[in-house]
């Protein structure tokens, strides 16, 4: 039940992520698909309701992909200081 530890390989062009590694553009969902992703604590489990996907670059080439799963919508300057930190 350890599902931090399963290591899972996505493969170019793959679901989101890696639509978004292949545009090298940040996604932005407000309505998440309820099989999508579940976030767990030790209180409970909840479906999120925004998502939002951006690309890790060095000089334009994607390096990696930050997800990041929110109850409450994010603002656009908090998509946008995500965003910048991709680049850096």
């Amino acid at each position: 039940d350890k599902k931090k530890f399963i290591k899972r390989k996505i493969e170019f062009g793959e679901g989101l992520v890696g639509q978004t590694y292949l545009e090298k553009e940040t996604t932005f969902l407000t309505e998440v698909p309820t099989n999508y992703v579940a976030i767990t604590s030790g209180l409970g489990q909840a479906t999120p309701r925004n998502l939002v996907i951006v690309p890790l670059k060095i000089n334009q080439e994607v390096k990696g992909i930050l997800e990041l799963a929110t109850f409450k919508p994010l603002q656009p300057f908090q998509i946008a200081f995500l965003e910048r930190l991709g680049e850096s």
